[in-house]
Protein backbone atom coordinates (compact mmCIF):
# COMPACT_ATOMS: atom_id res chain seq x y z
CA UNK A 1 0.00 0.00 0.00
CA UNK A 2 1.54 3.46 -1.41
CA UNK A 3 1.39 5.79 1.08
CA UNK A 4 -0.82 9.09 -0.93
CA UNK A 5 1.34 12.63 -0.11
CA UNK A 6 -1.40 15.40 -0.31
CA UNK A 7 -0.58 18.90 -0.23
CA UNK A 8 -2.24 21.47 2.02
CA UNK A 9 -4.45 24.16 0.12
CA UNK A 10 -4.01 26.52 3.02
CA UNK A 11 -1.54 29.71 2.27
CA UNK A 12 0.28 31.55 4.72
CA UNK A 13 -0.23 35.42 5.12
CA UNK A 14 2.70 37.05 3.25
CA UNK A 15 4.56 39.96 5.08
CA UNK A 16 2.94 42.75 2.66
CA UNK A 17 -0.79 41.25 3.43
CA UNK A 18 -0.55 41.66 7.10
CA UNK A 19 1.32 45.40 7.06
CA UNK A 20 -1.63 46.10 4.98
CA UNK A 21 -4.23 44.12 7.88
CA UNK A 22 -1.93 46.38 10.47
CA UNK A 23 -2.53 49.71 8.66
CA UNK A 24 -6.41 49.00 7.90
CA UNK A 25 -6.48 48.16 12.05
CA UNK A 26 -4.77 51.19 12.84
CA UNK A 27 -6.82 53.05 10.44
CA UNK A 28 -10.00 52.01 12.18
CA UNK A 29 -8.93 52.44 15.73
CA UNK A 30 -7.78 56.17 14.94
CA UNK A 31 -11.10 57.03 13.67
CA UNK A 32 -13.30 55.31 16.37
CA UNK A 33 -11.15 56.68 19.07
CA UNK A 34 -11.34 60.31 17.28
CA UNK A 35 -15.40 59.59 17.20
CA UNK A 36 -15.19 59.02 20.89
CA UNK A 37 -13.23 61.98 21.88
CA UNK A 38 -15.34 63.83 20.07
CA UNK A 39 -18.23 62.27 21.64
CA UNK A 40 -16.69 62.75 24.99
CA UNK A 41 -16.00 66.69 24.15
CA UNK A 42 -19.67 67.30 23.08
CA UNK A 43 -21.09 65.97 25.72
CA UNK A 44 -18.75 67.75 28.08
CA UNK A 45 -19.86 71.24 26.37
CA UNK A 46 -23.43 70.25 26.69
CA UNK A 47 -23.30 69.75 30.24
CA UNK A 48 -21.66 72.85 30.73
CA UNK A 49 -23.66 74.83 28.69
CA UNK A 50 -27.10 73.11 30.83
CA UNK A 51 -25.32 73.86 34.07
CA UNK A 52 -24.23 77.37 32.77
CA UNK A 53 -27.92 78.18 31.45
CA UNK A 54 -29.49 76.97 34.65
CA UNK A 55 -27.35 79.26 36.93
CA UNK A 56 -28.14 82.31 35.08
CA UNK A 57 -32.09 81.45 35.08
CA UNK A 58 -31.34 81.05 38.76
CA UNK A 59 -29.93 84.41 39.30
CA UNK A 60 -31.92 86.06 37.21
CA UNK A 61 -34.92 84.56 38.37
CA UNK A 62 -33.93 85.76 42.21
CA UNK A 63 -33.23 89.31 41.02
CA UNK A 64 -37.12 89.27 39.30
CA UNK A 65 -38.15 88.20 43.00
CA UNK A 66 -36.76 91.15 44.63
CA UNK A 67 -38.11 93.07 42.47
CA UNK A 68 -41.63 91.72 43.12
CA UNK A 69 -41.37 93.45 46.84
CA UNK A 70 -38.96 96.27 46.42
CA UNK A 71 -40.10 99.73 47.72
CA UNK A 72 -38.26 103.16 46.68
CA UNK A 73 -36.97 103.18 50.46
CA UNK A 74 -36.45 101.06 53.25
CA UNK A 75 -37.25 101.86 56.59
CA UNK A 76 -33.91 103.16 57.05
CA UNK A 77 -34.08 105.41 54.64
CA UNK A 78 -31.75 102.94 52.02
CA UNK A 79 -32.72 102.89 48.77
CA UNK A 80 -35.29 100.21 47.88
CA UNK A 81 -33.16 100.15 44.19
CA UNK A 82 -29.99 101.00 43.80
CA UNK A 83 -26.57 100.58 41.63
CA UNK A 84 -24.39 101.16 38.94
CA UNK A 85 -23.29 99.36 35.42
CA UNK A 86 -21.54 96.52 37.57
CA UNK A 87 -23.50 96.09 40.61
CA UNK A 88 -27.24 95.96 41.58
CA UNK A 89 -28.47 96.02 45.71
CA UNK A 90 -32.97 95.61 46.16
CA UNK A 91 -33.98 95.96 48.89
CA UNK A 92 -37.01 93.37 48.81
CA UNK A 93 -39.61 92.78 51.97
CA UNK A 94 -41.06 89.19 52.96
CA UNK A 95 -40.91 86.78 55.69
CA UNK A 96 -37.75 85.20 56.05
CA UNK A 97 -36.74 82.81 58.62
CA UNK A 98 -34.15 83.19 60.89
CA UNK A 99 -32.94 81.24 63.18
CA UNK A 100 -34.15 82.83 66.22
CA UNK A 101 -37.19 84.13 64.92
CA UNK A 102 -39.52 84.88 62.03
CA UNK A 103 -40.16 88.29 61.09
CA UNK A 104 -41.21 90.52 57.82
CA UNK A 105 -38.01 93.07 57.28
CA UNK A 106 -36.44 94.45 54.39
CA UNK A 107 -33.80 92.20 53.63
CA UNK A 108 -31.44 93.29 50.72
CA UNK A 109 -30.52 91.26 47.82
CA UNK A 110 -27.50 92.44 45.86
CA UNK A 111 -25.03 91.28 43.28
CA UNK A 112 -21.44 92.67 41.89
CA UNK A 113 -19.18 91.68 39.45
CA UNK A 114 -15.54 90.97 39.96
CA UNK A 115 -13.36 91.61 36.59
CA UNK A 116 -10.64 90.20 37.87
CA UNK A 117 -11.84 86.79 38.95
CA UNK A 118 -14.60 87.24 36.33
CA UNK A 119 -17.07 86.17 38.40
CA UNK A 120 -20.49 87.38 39.85
CA UNK A 121 -20.90 87.49 43.11
CA UNK A 122 -24.35 87.36 45.00
CA UNK A 123 -24.83 88.56 48.12
CA UNK A 124 -28.19 88.29 51.04
CA UNK A 125 -28.65 90.35 53.60
CA UNK A 126 -25.82 90.81 55.57
CA UNK A 127 -24.11 87.71 54.53
CA UNK A 128 -20.88 87.42 52.97
CA UNK A 129 -21.07 87.90 48.93
CA UNK A 130 -20.20 84.24 47.23
CA UNK A 131 -19.76 83.24 43.79
CA UNK A 132 -22.87 82.76 41.94
CA UNK A 133 -21.34 82.29 38.33
CA UNK A 134 -17.80 81.91 36.96
CA UNK A 135 -16.70 82.29 33.54
CA UNK A 136 -18.06 85.62 32.86
CA UNK A 137 -16.63 88.08 30.60
CA UNK A 138 -18.80 91.09 31.22
CA UNK A 139 -21.79 92.14 33.79
CA UNK A 140 -23.69 95.16 32.16
CA UNK A 141 -26.57 96.34 34.37
CA UNK A 142 -28.91 99.13 32.82
CA UNK A 143 -31.79 101.34 34.51
CA UNK A 144 -34.88 102.46 32.31
CA UNK A 145 -35.85 105.65 34.50
CA UNK A 146 -39.39 106.10 32.21
CA UNK A 147 -37.60 108.25 29.22
CA UNK A 148 -33.95 106.69 28.75
CA UNK A 149 -31.61 103.91 30.09
CA UNK A 150 -28.91 105.19 32.29
CA UNK A 151 -25.90 102.96 34.03
CA UNK A 152 -26.79 103.88 37.14
CA UNK A 153 -29.95 104.81 39.52
CA UNK A 154 -30.77 105.52 43.17
CA UNK A 155 -34.54 104.80 43.75
CA UNK A 156 -34.22 107.40 47.15
CA UNK A 157 -32.88 109.75 45.44
CA UNK A 158 -35.04 109.87 41.95
CA UNK A 159 -38.06 109.40 44.85
CA UNK A 160 -39.01 106.48 42.43
CA UNK A 161 -38.27 102.75 41.20
CA UNK A 162 -36.79 102.41 37.66
CA UNK A 163 -39.48 101.50 34.70
CA UNK A 164 -37.38 98.04 34.13
CA UNK A 165 -33.77 96.46 34.35
CA UNK A 166 -32.02 94.87 31.79
CA UNK A 167 -29.30 92.51 32.67
CA UNK A 168 -26.59 91.31 30.29
CA UNK A 169 -23.95 88.86 30.46
CA UNK A 170 -21.04 88.27 28.42
CA UNK A 171 -20.03 84.22 28.97
CA UNK A 172 -16.14 83.65 28.78
CA UNK A 173 -13.74 85.19 26.62
CA UNK A 174 -14.60 86.56 22.95
CA UNK A 175 -13.97 84.61 20.45
CA UNK A 176 -11.78 86.48 17.55
CA UNK A 177 -12.64 84.76 14.52
CA UNK A 178 -15.98 86.24 14.94
CA UNK A 179 -15.86 90.06 16.58
CA UNK A 180 -16.25 92.26 13.64
CA UNK A 181 -19.17 89.34 12.13
CA UNK A 182 -20.90 90.52 15.59
CA UNK A 183 -20.44 93.83 15.80
CA UNK A 184 -23.35 95.17 17.62
CA UNK A 185 -24.65 99.13 16.20
CA UNK A 186 -24.15 101.14 19.08
CA UNK A 187 -27.52 102.79 17.94
CA UNK A 188 -29.47 99.64 18.16
CA UNK A 189 -30.81 98.92 21.63
CA UNK A 190 -33.49 96.87 19.97
CA UNK A 191 -30.32 94.59 19.24
CA UNK A 192 -29.68 94.27 23.01
CA UNK A 193 -33.49 93.85 23.64
CA UNK A 194 -34.68 89.92 24.14
CA UNK A 195 -38.18 90.84 25.30
CA UNK A 196 -39.94 91.54 21.89
CA UNK A 197 -43.08 93.93 24.25
CA UNK A 198 -40.18 95.95 25.13
CA UNK A 199 -38.49 96.25 21.83
CA UNK A 200 -41.60 97.40 20.02
CA UNK A 201 -42.08 100.13 23.03
CA UNK A 202 -41.16 103.52 21.76
CA UNK A 203 -39.76 104.60 25.35
CA UNK A 204 -37.25 101.50 25.15
CA UNK A 205 -36.14 102.91 21.32
CA UNK A 206 -34.22 106.38 23.16
CA UNK A 207 -31.70 107.43 20.63
CA UNK A 208 -28.17 107.12 21.68
CA UNK A 209 -27.30 110.71 22.16
CA UNK A 210 -30.47 110.93 24.83
CA UNK A 211 -29.22 108.33 26.56
CA UNK A 212 -27.13 109.52 29.76
CA UNK A 213 -24.46 107.74 31.85
CA UNK A 214 -23.72 105.37 29.45
CA UNK A 215 -20.76 103.60 29.18
CA UNK A 216 -18.39 103.99 26.21
CA UNK A 217 -16.08 100.52 26.84
CA UNK A 218 -18.85 98.31 24.95
CA UNK A 219 -17.88 94.85 24.47
CA UNK A 220 -17.82 94.72 20.21
CA UNK A 221 -19.82 91.69 20.30
CA UNK A 222 -23.88 91.14 21.17
CA UNK A 223 -23.96 89.69 24.80
CA UNK A 224 -24.31 86.24 25.13
CA UNK A 225 -27.51 86.33 27.14
CA UNK A 226 -30.04 90.00 27.57
CA UNK A 227 -32.97 90.15 30.28
CA UNK A 228 -35.21 92.99 30.48
CA UNK A 229 -36.99 93.09 33.78
CA UNK A 230 -39.83 95.64 34.74
CA UNK A 231 -40.76 96.33 38.39
CA UNK A 232 -44.23 96.11 38.86
CA UNK A 233 -44.48 99.74 40.75
CA UNK A 234 -42.00 101.31 38.69
CA UNK A 235 -41.83 104.52 36.33
CA UNK A 236 -43.99 104.80 33.76
CA UNK A 237 -42.08 103.88 30.18
CA UNK A 238 -45.66 104.47 28.53
CA UNK A 239 -47.00 101.29 28.73
CA UNK A 240 -50.23 100.58 26.84
CA UNK A 241 -53.56 99.18 28.94
CA UNK A 242 -54.93 96.78 26.85
CA UNK A 243 -58.83 97.39 26.43
CA UNK A 244 -60.58 95.13 29.14
CA UNK A 245 -57.12 94.30 30.90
Amino acid sequence: MSATIRRSSRRAFSLIEVLVALVILATLSVAVYGFLFELISTRAAIRDRVDRDTTTTALVSRVEQALMTCEVSGPDGAAGVSGSATNLTVASRGVHLDTDATHAAARPFAISFDEGRRVINATIGASEPTPAMNAVERLRIRYHDGRSWRSSFDAASAGRLPAAIELAIWYGDPPAETADETAADPNDLNATTSDPELADNPAFLTPLEDLTELETDQPERLPDFVRVIATPDGADAGWEVADGA
